[in-house]
């Protein structure tokens, strides 16, 4: 089912916002929602009819439902399947009845041979009436193919039938899903897919309506297709991109391939016995895809654009966790089509269907959780999920006045942009933060003139090994010459913990802002990100590296005729003292002969204690012979957590 959420579009920050209709269904207001809150319970599913009935009543008696009638949600028709045999014999029956084909329709086979479109027309159903002008129809040999003559059927179902057949030859033929099951809501036998053109509540474009199971043991529910007869409402007319009272051929186009895809979707379900619409997929994941159909068949229509405002508002909330989402905000589900774009364009080495399918074949093929999915399918294309989630956050930086080409969407100067604040950093130059499940969090520095002319960057997330697979985090640079491009760097993880990431010329740059994903799709957790300064060091007479290093790992320090060094931490505690010794002109560990008369010492950084230097600033202070002379000189290194 499709909603228009936008009563007005606004322009904000080089991109379009819409304002949230009053009319238009809250995610949390819905008669599913209710019953998935009350676990299900027997005066849940009672409320649940209750509030349905009118409308269904309305429908027998072919009256526009009024205003305030409560119209079911796509959401409530999803979860009407794990509670069917809950419902009462009254409720069974009128459902029934409210979604027969009407008696008296007429009937249009499609060009393409695989659909049938009902409709009526005024004589027959005043509140559900088609434009009856016919200048135009589609060839009957090749449904591609527009003829310039009248042929006897409404050019307006001549638009939904073109439509319909597009959404067949994308979906079904060109991306190989399973082909949606036709209910059995014809006058007759056949078995082609129905489309039932009808009046709709305000707002609706469309509904997908499920019928039987198609087989006890396996998976699959049929289904029927509604779209709205007329678009002639100023809500239709919404400009730069809802302008459907003028064009209603292009609110048929998204409505046919979003609505076809539903039921490709049901025909997909096993129908897993809780209380999660269909099997275990999120609601965002559901309509997120449909979306995503209506941008790869009609990109010219762009619909989607005007649920973006809302993620840019919001870019750190839950992807894909309903039960999570605390936003009054009833674009959640449809926002997630800029996920499922993104997931289409970039989840393999080119654009493709392929994760968005794997996702639905797997679960097709065996039941499964939707984060088992979404990592399976994940490595099949050799990446993590989280990684494509980190992806999502961090290229969704790049929209609007900062869109940069090749990176997120060709639509990027169209959207809005999110917005962060530069964090405050005490002496060891470290933030922590929440993040939430499935969500991003930001981590910014800004650049100061004392700092030294380096920074080195990295993110460490909880969970240790056991969340290896949960954290993802990339690295914008934002330069002071604003002609420049803002650059984005990917971390590479380890076991909660990223690369270190030199940053040399840091001064080059404004801010440093760093995008951090939890992928773990239940838990919030915590993610410390850490920007050390530290001037370079890579000269002909000194060298320390790596600089900064992780605790457990080892140090160099190098330098010609390098004769002592001694480590402290900021309190004065020596960590490490080595004095340069030969045995018989063999230097002895942890010294070792560097070439070109350089020696070189090796730190494992353990104190003398051993206990390990965890994090932080230690000084150098070294000695070495300079033609004849000795020299002193001192440094710092920087100590960052061991993975």
């Amino acid at each position: 089912m499709r909603i228009i959420i936008a009563a007005a579009l606004l322009w904000i920050c080089a991109g379009p916002a819409s304002a949230k209709s009053l009319r238009a269904a809250s995610v949390r207001a819905t008669a599913a929602r209710a019953v998935i809150e009350a676990r299900g319970s027997t005066e849940s599913i009672k409320s649940f009819e209750a509030r349905l009935m009118p409308y269904l009543q309305a429908r027998i008696s072919r009256r526009r439902p009024p205003a305030s009638m409560y119209v079911p949600a796509q959401e409530d028709l999803f979860l009407l399947p794990k509670i069917w045999s809950r419902t009462s014999p009254q409720f069974q029956e009128t459902y029934a009845a409210a979604t027969a084909i009407p008696a008296n329709y007429l009937m249009y086979a499609t060009p393409g041979g695989h659909l049938e479109v009902y409709y009526a027309t005024a004589a027959i159903d005043a509140a559900s009436a088609v434009d009856t002008a016919d200048h135009y129809g589609y060839d009957a040999a090749d449904w591609r193919h527009r003829t310039g003559e009248a042929n006897g059927v409404p050019d307006y179902i001549d638009e939904v039938a073109w439509a319909l057949d597009s959404a067949w030859a994308m979906e079904v033929d060109r991306f190989g899903f399973v082909k949606p099951a036709p209910s059995d809501v014809s006058r007759g036998s056949s078995q082609k897919y129905k489309v039932i053109i009808r009046a709709q509540g305000d707002l609706y474009y469309g509904m997908t309506w499920p019928g039987l199971k198609i087989s006890a043991q396996g998976p699959g529910y049929s289904s029927h297709v509604e779209i709205r007869n007329e678009w002639s409402g100023d809500e239709w007319n919404v400009p730069p991109y809802i302008d459907y009272q003028i064009h209603p051929e292009k609110g048929v186009r998204v409505t046919a391939v979003h609505e076809f895809f539903h039921g490709i979707q049901y025909a997909m379900t096993w129908n897993v016995v809780n209380l999660q619409y269909l099997d275990l997929f999120p609601l965002s994941w559901l309509e997120g895809t449909s979306v995503l159909m209506e941008e790869l068949g009609f990109g010219d229509v762009n619909d989607y654009l005007q649920y973006s405002s809302g993620y840019f508002h919001h870019p750190q909330m839950s992807l894909f966790n309903d039960a999570l989402n605390t936003l009054d905000n009833s674009n959640y589900v449809y926002e997630h089509s800029l996920v499922a774009k993104f997931l289409y364009e970039h989840a393999g080495p080119a654009p493709g269907i392929n994760f968005i399918k794997s996702v639905f074949v797997r679960n097709y093929a065996a039941r499964s959780d939707f984060d088992n999915l979404a990592k399976s399918a994940a490595a099949g294309l050799s990446t993590t999920w989280a990684r494509l989630l980190g992806g999502f956050h961090e290229q969704s930086f790049f929209t609007g006045s900062r869109a940069t080409p090749g990176i997120f969407f060709d639509d990027a100067p169209l959207m809005g942009t999110w917005s962060w604040a530069a964090d405050s950093v005490d002496s060891t130059f470290t933030i922590t933060k929440q993040v939430d499940p499935r969500g991003m969090q930001t981590f910014a520095l800004r650049a100061d003139p004392t700092q030294a002319d380096t920074i080195a960057i990295a993110v460490a997330g909880a969970g240790g090994a056991a969340a290896s697979g949960d954290w993802a985090a990339g690295a914008v640079l934002i330069p002071v010459d604003t002609a420049q491009h803002d650059s984005l760097i990917v971390l590479t993880f380890s076991n909660a913990r990223s690369q270190i990431l030199t940053v040399p010329g840091w001064r080059r740059y404004s801010q440093a802002l760093v995008i951090v994903t939890n992928a773990d799709p239940a838990n919030k957790r915590s993610a410390s990100v850490y920007f050390q300064p530290y001037p370079l060091e890579y000269s002909n007479t000194l060298l320390i590296y790596p600089n900064p290093v992780r605790s457990g790992g080892q140090c160099v320090i190098k330098a010609p005729q390098l004769t002592r060094v001694r480590i402290y931490a900021l309190d004065g505690t020596v960590l490490f003292q080595a004095q340069r010794r030969t045995d018989d002109g063999v230097v002895i560990p942890p010294w070792r002969f560097a070439g070109n008369s350089s020696y070189a010492v090796v730190w494992d950084l353990g104190a003398r204690n051993g206990m390990p230097v965890r994090q932080g600033t230690c000084i150098v202070d070294m000695t070495w012979n300079s033609d004849g002379r000795a020299s002193r000189a001192y440094r710092k290194i920087f100590v960052l957590p061991s993975p």
